[in-house]
């Protein structure tokens, strides 16, 4: 099936194409468009369009994109590590620009979202590279979910002036 969205894709946009390619449909193609242009072009080629207005699958309230797909396609309540990655996503796009922080790893995916859209123009070579990111995301999702201790870094204490030798 062809899928269509926005040209210069970040944090909602990738994380549809990984779960797409992952849950909804293997063999999806993307294509992208100037948002202006994005529901003519999607319909002119009989693509399912995303992350947009007016597109079939986009924004609802307060829930991005990636939460819209879940729930319309059943996946929402079925997997806790998805749960969580869609919670995750949702701060990184929707909350980050309420300056609402409180789910840390969001503020992250939302910084690399923003690093690979400045340097990586190319969508299609986008998806290549980054929806790894997010399938590691997932896969922590997954660790953290389950409960299994995770793996923490403790930074040393760095020597501060007048700290005792």
């Amino acid at each position: 099936m062809k899928w269509a969205t926005r040209k210069n894709m970040k944090t909602d946009r990738v994380a549809c194409a990984w779960l797409i390619r992952k849950y909804i449909d293997p063999e999806a193609e993307f294509f992208f468009f100037d948002a202006d242009k994005l529901i003519a072009e999607a319909k002119k080629i009989g693509a399912k369009s995303f992350d947009a207005a007016g597109a079939d699958y986009s924004h609802v309230g307060m829930y991005c994109t990636f939460e819209t797909m879940l729930s319309r396609h059943g996946l929402w309540g079925k997997d806790p590590a998805l749960d969580h990655m869609a919670e995750i996503i949702n701060a990184s796009d929707i909350r980050v620009k309420l300056y609402d922080f409180h789910i840390l790893e969001g503020f992250g995916v939302w910084a690399l979202a923003q690093g690979f859209a400045d340097f990586m123009p190319d969508d299609h070579e986008k998806l290549k590279v980054v929806v790894p990111m997010y399938e590691a995301l997932f896969r922590w999702c997954e660790k953290k979910m389950s409960g299994m201790k995770l793996t923490h870094y403790t930074p040393p204490k760095p020597a501060l002036p007048g700290d005792a030798k």
